[in-house]
């Protein structure tokens, strides 16, 4: 489902309106191409880089996962809920969880960015 936002002219004032667009050909190609940026940042996030990368990293994480849960909660996927909704809770934002170890945090981006590419092939196959 893609969200549309238009203005609409209704005697001098404006509104935005919100419509759904049911094009699973154009919602598959935006899940596809989040979870592979997602998977992109996480790669790099192997790296040693600025703690401000990382907290932007969690906020992309996080909101990817909020996407492909959505997604497999209303396919009744529930192998994909749970990895996802996991990763999810890792890399939240909101209540951050510290391992204080890079070389484990490197483990779980590499697992995080294969888990994302492989959700990706799979929407690409549908």
């Amino acid at each position: 489902m893609v969200l549309i936002i238009t203005k609409r002219r209704f005697r001098r004032n404006r509104f935005l309106t919100i419509s759904y667009v049911h094009n699973m050909k154009h919602t598959n190609i935006i899940l596809k191409v989040t979870c592979l940026i997602a998977a992109l940042f996480l790669l790099i996030g192997c790296f040693k880089l600025p703690i401000g990368y990382y907290t932007f990293l969690r906020i992309v994480v996080f909101i990817t996962s909020i996407i492909v849960l959505i997604g497999s909660v209303k396919n009744d996927m529930l192998s994909f809920t749970i990895v996802t909704a996991l990763i999810g809770i890792l890399f939240n934002p909101i209540l951050p969880i510290y391992l204080h170890s890079k070389s484990i945090w490197v483990i779980l981006d590499i697992l995080s960015a294969g888990w994302f590419i492989f959700c990706s092939i799979k929407q690409g196959r549908d």
